[in-house]
């Protein structure tokens, strides 16, 4: 935030400097057009720069999350095929107003209820059962 106030100290300074410095060697209208398209470069650069990495940060973010819809739907097949359709119908409820509404964040932007569904049903199928084949080995 410091630095929006200093380039638009900056800014300032420099556009009173021209309006109240004559140049007569200079044509004003050449230089402030010069100086204004610097800065508008400079500017539109580090706002190009700054998007491209946050559209980055989500890209990773939804990545990470469809993947592990897919670990969580193949490890349902542990548990039979009714557990894994159970939870493919699950799965696909999450996706569907995704790929209606063609918002990939959608997940992130509104409340679903995916994952406590998906709790659910493991608890549903495993209840108070011992599996000792599902556990980690090291």
């Amino acid at each position: 935030m410091k630095f929006k106030y200093s380039i638009i100290l900056i800014f300032f300074g420099f556009s009173v400097v021209f309006y109240f410095i004559s140049f007569d060697d200079f044509n004003i209208d050449k230089g402030f057009l010069s100086v204004s398209t610097f800065l508008f470069a400079i500017f539109s650069g580090f706002f190009i720069a700054r998007q491209g990495s946050r559209y980055s940060s989500i890209r990773e973010k939804v990545a990470s999350f469809d993947g592990d819809m897919q670990s969580i739907y193949r490890a349902f097949g542990h548990f039979g095929k009714e557990a894994q359709s159970k939870a493919a119908k699950i799965v696909k409820n999450h996706y569907q107003p995704i790929l209606e509404s063609k918002e990939w964040d959608y997940s992130f932007t509104h409340k679903t209820s995916t994952i406590i569904s998906l709790s659910q049903l493991l608890e549903d199928e495993v209840g108070s059962q011992n599996l000792p084949s599902l556990k980690m080995r090291p």
